[in-house]
């Protein structure tokens, strides 16, 4: 930089130091300047480790475990601990407030950014990718129970929309998601990134939330079973037996109604 301009808009005077450039200057504005050049050096030294961080992350990108880390990350941690753009654009973890990220977690990020990963002066600790997919996995350890129903339901949306198809209401009249694309979707993308989910929240935790799940059902056919012989008894006139044995189920017969309803969409 040559000089500061003493007009408005403020401008700075430039000089090009590329020999194809010639020696060539010209005035902008400052926000073009990365830095001042005496202080070029330090910009430098943080660039190059941010392209080594992100370098190591390249492989991750567009993959089925990013995609899976980003939501475990964005699901599971305070919002204000991370900047999830560089977890999804650069396969990078980008700490903002080590403590919470810390308590949420289990784990000192610092314990996470090895080699290239550093720690800024601002405190910020960078995670390259390895050690992103290793906070991922231990978040959904930690948080299983949370998880699995989470996917549950997300699955049986899923088989909803693959029939139905989806509605994204908008000022403009909302969009239309046709089901063969929720379900094509479904099948490359959500599939197999829930699936992968599944497996990091472990075994034994997959195994009892697969035995609730079909106790819950058990418990929605029984009731079901129960329902229709309290039907079957106020029409034969049996109103007594009918009220004495929803009593002893315990749930009105209308609110088992709208559970099984709610259950199948």
């Amino acid at each position: 930089m040559q000089r500061v301009g003493t007009k408005r808009p403020a401008r700075v005077l430039v000089r090009f130091l590329d020999a194809e450039l010639e020696g060539r200057e010209e005035w902008v504005p400052p926000g073009r300047l990365q830095v001042r050049w005496d202080q070029v050096d330090g910009w430098l030294f943080d660039q190059q480790r941010w392209d080594a961080v992100c370098a190591a992350g390249t492989a991750a990108l567009d993959t089925v475990e990013l995609g899976a880390a980003d939501w475990v990350l964005e699901m599971l941690l305070p919002k204000d601990c991370l900047d999830v753009m560089d977890t999804s654009r650069h396969g990078v973890l980008r700490v903002t407030d080590p403590a919470a990220f810390a308590a949420a977690i289990g784990i000192d990020p610092v314990e996470l950014a090895v080699a290239p990963g550093y720690i800024m002066d601002s405190g910020t600790v960078i995670v390259p990718w390895p050690g992103l997919l290793t906070a991922a996995q231990k978040l959904a350890e930690r948080h299983a129970d949370r998880l699995l129903d989470d996917l549950h339901r997300k699955d049986e949306q899923a088989e909803l929309e693959a029939v139905r198809g989806r509605f994204y209401p908008g000022r403009d009249g909302g969009q239309y998601i046709s089901a063969a694309a929720c379900a094509d979707a479904n099948a490359t993308v959500f599939k197999p990134r829930n699936d992968m989910i599944r497996q990091w929240c472990g075994a034994a935790p997959r195994e009892c939330f697969d035995e609730l799940v079909a106790l819950r059902a058990e418990v929605l056919r029984l009731g079901d079973l129960v329902a229709e012989a309290v039907t079957e008894l106020r029409r034969a006139g049996k109103v007594r037996q009918a009220n004495d044995l929803e009593r002893r189920l315990g749930v009105p017969v209308e609110q088992l109604t709208r559970a099984r309803r709610r259950a199948q969409g």
